[in-house]
C-alpha cells in the first residue's frame, strides 16, 4: 500500500512540476499538511483536567525519587560523617540541601496543579 501511495505522490509531483516549476513542491507540502490535520483530527484530544492529572502523576514520580535520594544522602551522612574527608561531608550537605530544595519546588508545582483542578 505504501509503495502505491509513494508512486502516486511521485506521479503527482512530476505532473505538477511539469505544469510549472515549484508547483510539485507545493503539491507535496499541501498533501503533507492535509495528512497531518486529518491525523490530528482522528486522535482524541486530552481535556485540560486529564492533562493536569497526567502532570500530577509525573510530579509524584519525581517527588518520590527525590525523597528516596534525600533519605539515602542523609543516611549516608549519618553513618559516615566521622570517617570520611571533610570535603565529602560538605559535599553531602550541599547535595542534601539541593535535593531538598528541588523537592520543595516539585511539591509546590504539584500544589498548583491541584489548585487548577479545583477551579474546574
Amino acid at each position: 500500500m505504501r509503495s502505491k501511495v509513494g508512486r502516486d505522490l511521485a506521479g503527482g509531483y512530476a505532473w505538477y512540476e511539469g505544469q510549472h516549476p515549484g508547483l510539485g513542491e507545493e503539491f507535496l507540502a499541501t498533501g503533507d499538511a492535509s495528512l497531518k490535520s486529518e491525523r490530528s483530527a482522528r486522535l482524541p484530544q486530552m481535556s485540560k483536567s486529564d492533562r493536569i492529572k497526567e502532570e500530577l502523576g509525573w510530579l509524584k514520580l519525581v517527588f518520590g525519587a527525590l525523597v528516596a535520594i534525600d533519605a539515602s544522602l542523609i543516611a549516608w551522612l549519618a553513618q559516615n560523617y566521622a570517617s570520611v574527608p571533610n570535603v565529602l561531608v560538605v559535599s553531602g550537605f550541599v547535595a542534601v540541601t539541593a535535593v531538598t530544595f528541588v523537592g520543595v519546588w516539585v511539591n509546590r508545582a504539584a500544589i498548583k496543579r491541584f489548585e487548577q483542578l479545583e477551579k474546574e
